[in-house]
């Protein structure tokens, strides 16, 4: 369980880079494949359009760039999140003593 937060980061990394590579690759078939990681980032996804709407060029491999990055940083910190409500919800009741 402590390894959760890395692990969903590692796998978004894997899957975002899977996808936008296949839109690179062949633009004209897989080019609106990245949606799917779109809707898997919802709704930190609002963020990085704005993000990509600021940044100066308009190309697919930047769109890729700031998917991987802020899409992990995303899934670790859902993550830790979900990580940390485990571990209260587990953490056992502490009894009271009786004072006698």
């Amino acid at each position: 369980m402590k390894l959760l937060p890395a692990i969903l980061a590692g796998l978004h990394a894997i899957f975002a880079g899977l996808v936008f590579g296949l839109a690179i690759a062949d633009p004209g078939h897989s080019g609106l494949l990245p949606i799917i990681v779109f809707f898997a980032d919802l709704p930190c996804s609002f963020l990085m359009e704005w993000l990509r709407g600021i940044l100066p060029q308009k190309f697919l491999v930047t769109d890729a760039i700031v998917y991987i990055t802020i899409g992990s940083i995303w899934w670790y910190m859902l993550g830790s999140l979900f990580r940390t409500a485990y571990f209260r919800i587990r953490k056992p009741a502490v009894q009271p003593t009786s004072s006698r």
